[in-house]
């Protein structure tokens, strides 16, 4: 759940995927033959999607914006998505929300597929997580590859995104099943 996308830089959503990838933005989905799913609570945010999608010509890629009350994703079709991506979503989501979203995305991941997310790190013992003004979250690394784990996922902490001048961390989550 981003804000407004600066012309200059790609939106979130356009990662560089080979046909017939099927890939997510939360999140953003895609199934073949690449279509963009984007799913979001704000209405004001896939308004902006949709002006991004414009701006970048990407009308081809068969845009489906859709409206959410939660992170069920419970209209989403099963083992379907190659790749769901929510950046800066976690950041601004309580433990709850994250939880809810790790319970469902399985489900939806194609053989193979994975899920990956940004957040904001914070470093020390269990108990460090935080949050201000009910905006920014920070979660402790272990805290959310254990989350996803009690989940049956497979979770492992990008380290090489550390590398990247963007200010958050990224988690990659596959369902082994």
């Amino acid at each position: 759940m981003s804000g407004e996308p600066s012309p200059s830089a790609p939106p979130a959503f356009c990662l560089p995927v080979r046909p017939p990838a099927r890939l997510s933005r939360s999140v953003c989905l895609s199934p073949r033959p690449q279509p963009l799913q984007d799913i979001d609570i704000s209405p004001d945010i896939l308004i902006s999607a949709k002006r991004t999608l414009t701006t970048y010509g990407l009308q081809d890629k068969l845009p489906h914006l859709t409206i959410t009350q939660d992170l069920t994703l419970d209209f989403l079709p099963s083992a379907h998505f190659d790749i769901v991506h929510a950046h800066s979503v976690f950041s601004h989501s309580p433990a709850e929300v994250i939880d809810e979203c790790l319970a469902h995305v399985g489900r939806i991941l194609a053989p193979g597929g994975f899920f990956d997310f940004t957040f904001d790190r914070t470093e020390g013992t269990e108990g460090t997580e935080h949050q201000v003004l009910h905006e920014d979250f920070y979660y402790r690394t272990e805290t959310l590859l254990e989350l996803a784990r009690r989940h049956g996922l497979e979770a492992r902490f990008m380290a090489d995104w550390e590398k990247r001048p963007h200010g958050q961390s990224k988690i990659r989550v596959n369902n082994p099943a």
